[in-house]
C-alpha cells in the first residue's frame, strides 16, 4: 500500500553494510516506462520544449557538472559505501551505459561491483537477486540528478520509503513489505552544515539538453557555502562558477587548481617582497576567486582528496607569508608579526567554537554570520590592500588591515567565552 506523508525521518549516518545492491532503472520514472514518446520518434513537432528531440545529443552523456549520469550516480554510491549496483533497462540504454563507462576517467571511485539486467517489457525494475532475509536495496532512476543528502535519508530508512519530485522518484525497498511511505522532496528542506545554509535537496528528471542545463544550476548552487565574506558571498562566484563550469568536463583535477592557487600565492608573497605591491595586490583578487574553485569542483564532481581536506593549511601558510613579505618590504616587522598572530588566534577560536558547539563561530546566531561579511580574513585585506597600495598609502594600510585582525580575533574570543559560559551552565543545571 502507497502511502504519503509529510513526516520527514533524520537522515541519520549509515554504515557500509546497510544496502547490499542499489537498482538504477532506466524505466523509473517516466510515465511511459523505456520509451520514447511517438511524437519524438516521427519528428513532429511537439508543444514541449523540454522534451528531446531526434537531432540532439542523448541527454543521459551530460555532461551534467561534467559528468555523464551513470558515472555520477556511481561515484555518489561508492561515497555512500554502497558495494553494487544493477543497471535495468533496454537493452539499447544499457550499450550506451557501458559506452560512458568506458569513457569514466575515475573508475576508482565506483562500487566494487557493477551489473546490466534488460528489462522485460516495461517493468519498472527488476528485483535483485542475492538479497539476504530482511536486506533492502535502493531503487533510483538513471535518467535524473539525485542528491546526496536524499541517498543518505533513503539508506536510513527502516521501511519502503519513495521521494517523488522534479519529474522523479526514487526510493528504498524492502522486498515483500506490505506498506510504502510516499515523501514529497518539497518536504526535504533541511540545514546543509558542508554549505552553511538552508536548502532542499535535488532530484530532478533529466529527458532533454535542457534539463541538464537547469540541474548543473541547481548542483552548482548547491556546493555554494553561503556563510561567508563579503566578496566571497557577492563576488567571487560570478567568476568561480564560469570556471567551474569551463573546468568541470576536462581532465583538470581539484587538486591540479589546489596546487596551482599555493603555488601562486608563495608567488604574490615573493612579488611583495619584491616591491610590486600593486601587482600582488591585485593578484590576491584571482586568489580569492581559484581558492573557491577547486572546493566547488570537487563538491560538484565528487572527487574529495587528502589534499583537498588539507588546503585550508595551505591557504593558512601561504597568505601569512604575504603579511610577513609585507612586513619585510615596507619595514614594519612588529605589525606583520601582530597580524600573523592574530590569524593564528583567530583560527584557534575557530577550532574551539566546532569542538565545542559542533558549529563554526559564524553559525551560531544572525549577528555572527553578519559579522563574517566584514571580519577580518583572507579576501577583505585583499581589497584593503588594492585600495591602500594604489592611492599610495602603504604603511597606513597595512597597519589598518593588522589593526582590523586583531580586532575580528578579539570579537571571536569573547564570543567563544559567551559560548563555553553556556555551556558550563547548561552542564551545571542538569547536574541540579
Amino acid at each position: 500500500m502507497m502511502r504519503r506523508s509529510n513526516h520527514v525521518p533524520p537522515a541519520r549516518d549509515v554504515s557500509v553494510d546497510s544496502v547490499d545492491i542499489a537498482v538504477v532503472s532506466a524505466n523509473l520514472g517516466f510515465e511511459s516506462p523505456g520509451k520514447i514518446p511517438p511524437s519524438e520518434k516521427t519528428g513532429a513537432r511537439d508543444s514541449d520544449p523540454r522534451r528531446l528531440r531526434p537531432d540532439s545529443r542523448d541527454p543521459l552523456e551530460g555532461p551534467c557538472g561534467g559528468l555523464s549520469l551513470p558515472d555520477r550516480l556511481l561515484r555518489q554510491l561508492h561515497r555512500e559505501g554502497v558495494p553494487r549496483v544493477l543497471f535495468a533497462g533496454p537493452s539499447d540504454t544499457l550499450s550506451k551505459i557501458r559506452e560512458l563507462l568506458r569513457r569514466g576517467r575515475r573508475p576508482d571511485l565506483w562500487p566494487r561491483t557493477i551489473e546490466f539486467r534488460v528489462a522485460r517489457g516495461e517493468e519498472k525494475y527488476p528485483e535483485p537477486s542475492g538479497l539476504g532475509e530482511g536486506r533492502k536495496f535502493l531503487l533510483l532512476p538513471l535518467h535524473a540528478v539525485i542528491d546526496s543528502y536524499l541517498l543518505r535519508l533513503l539508506l536510513s530508512a527502516e521501511k519502503s520509503l519513495f521521494v517523488s519530485g522534479g519529474g522523479t522518484e526514487a526510493g528504498v525497498v524492502f522486498p515483500g513489505a506490505a506498506d510504502t511511505t510516499v515523501l514529497p522532496v518539497e518536504r526535504l528542506v533541511h540545514y546543509d552544515p558542508s554549505v552553511r545554509k538552508t536548502r532542499r535537496p535535488i532530484l530532478h528528471a533529466i529527458r532533454s539538453r535542457e534539463d541538464i542545463e537547469e540541474a548543473e544550476r541547481l548542483l552548482l548552487s548547491s556546493v555554494q557555502k553561503e556563510v561567508l565574506d563579503l566578496p566571497g558571498r557577492y563576488f567571487d562566484p560570478i567568476f568561480e562558477d564560469r570556471l567551474v563550469r569551463l573546468i568541470a568536463p576536462t581532465a583538470i583535477t581539484p587538486n591540479m587548481v589546489t596546487v596551482t592557487t599555493t603555488t601562486v600565492g608563495f608567488g604574490i608573497a615573493a612579488a611583495f617582497r619584491r616591491g610590486f605591491l600593486r601587482a600582488g595586490a591585485l593578484a590576491t583578487l584571482a586568489i580569492s576567486t581559484l581558492d573557491g574553485v577547486d572546493g566547488k569542483l570537487a563538491r560538484l564532481r565528487i572527487e574529495t582528496s587528502r589534499l583537498g581536506e588539507g588546503e585550508h593549511f595551505l591557504d593558512f601558510l601561504y597568505e601569512n607569508s604575504w603579511y610577513i613579505a609585507l612586513g619585510k618590504r615596507l619595514g614594519m616587522p612588529r605589525t606583520a608579526t601582530a597580524m600573523v598572530a592574530s590569524d593564528i588566534l583567530d583560527n584557534l577560536a575557530y577550532l574551539t567554537i566546532q569542538k565545542t558547539a559542533g558549529k563554526m563561530i559564524d553559525e551560531l546566531s544572525e549577528g555572527d554570520r553578519f559579522f563574517r561579511l566584514i571580519a577580518g580574513r583572507r579576501n577583505i585585506y585583499s581589497w584593503i590592500f588594492v585600495v591602500g597600495f594604489w592611492f599610495g598609502r602603504k604603511r597606513t594600510i597595512l597597519r589598518a588591515a593588522a589593526f582590523w585582525a586583531a580586532f575580528t580575533a578579539a570579537v571571536h574570543w569573547i564570543r567563544v567565552g559567551m559560548v563555553l559560559l553556556a555551556t558550563a551552565d547548561r552542564s551545571t543545571n542538569r547536574q541540579v
